[in-house]
């Protein structure tokens, strides 16, 4: 369960941080640009806060304090354990300075697995969300992929009841559906490749059938985090922190029937990256 001898993750660790935050599980790298409302930025399995940096100039761009940080053991931030109720606890810790500083959150971006994070964390107080490759059907993917690499069932059985009764959340009961934010005022967009091998758009073309999503642009020839790099990534977030309306245009789906989720090993990862 913990690997407190290296950082999630391979290579560069990322720039010094602005500041830390210090909580009980270890002190959080906080990376804070420009000055108005708060967007939070929150980065994937074994990624980092630098990942989105072309994405917090776009809000900074557009008049908002663009706020990112390394999740626990991710980046240059501590931690002795890495998981998703680990993740979801680095979001709220760093929503809480925010909002202790007298910051008011207005709209969360995120990748990957930081989707469900942030959306854990945030309940139903942010109603402005961008979900970049998002990774929301947590159990049953990190089921399929572990029984894939020969695990036993029981014994992931046995992992998961591990990590449940350590942080009280039951993976098995997650619907990350059921906490996407309601109400008149909800705007939630998606950006993911067509192509992706990680998480398979499939899961993206279901939630755009939900209330409240009212953008699924797919995108071509990008892997899982290379699309955060991806111009029209940055273009849709510029139009969406401005007011804009969701835009029609080639690759950008307003509604389509959910696909049946292709099989995700046609590269085997291990059991951590979903923990």
């Amino acid at each position: 369960m913990s690997r407190p001898d290296a950082p999630v993750g391979r290579g560069n660790r990322g720039p010094e941080p602005d500041r830390y935050l210090h909580t009980p599980d270890g002190p959080i790298a906080l990376y804070e640009r420009g000055e108005g409302p708060v967007v939070l930025f929150a980065h994937g399995w074994s990624g980092r806060a630098a990942q989105m940096r072309s994405l917090m100039d776009a809000a900074v761009a557009t008049g908002h304090r663009a706020v990112a940080f390394d999740h626990y053991r991710h980046g240059r931030s501590g931690g002795a354990d890495a998981n998703l109720p680990l993740l979801i606890r680095a979001c709220r810790a760093v929503s809480e300075d925010q909002e202790s500083a007298g910051h008011e959150i207005v709209a969360g971006v995120a990748h990957s697995i930081g989707a469900s994070a942030v959306l854990h964390a945030s309940g139903n107080r942010v109603k402005r969300l961008f979900f970049i490759a998002p990774l929301v059907d947590i159990y049953p993917l990190l089921r399929e992929r572990t029984l894939a690499i020969g695990v036993h069932p029981s014994v992931f059985d046995a992992l998961i009841d591990q990590v449940n009764r350590e942080y009280g959340l039951d993976h098995r009961a997650i619907d990350n559906g059921a906490l996407l934010p309601s109400g008149e005022d909800v705007d939630i967009r998606i950006v993911h490749s067509g192509d992706d091998p990680v998480v398979p758009i499939g899961s993206s073309r279901a939630l755009r059938r939900l209330p409240g999503v009212t953008e699924l642009t797919e995108l071509g020839g990008r892997s899982h985090s290379r699309i955060l790099s991806h111009p029209r990534a940055r273009q849709r977030i510029v139009r969406w922190l401005s007011g804009l309306p969701p835009q029609m245009d080639e690759g950008v789906v307003r509604a389509r029937a959910p696909e049946v989720m292709p099989s995700l090993f046609r590269r085997p990862l291990s059991v951590a990256p979903l923990w």
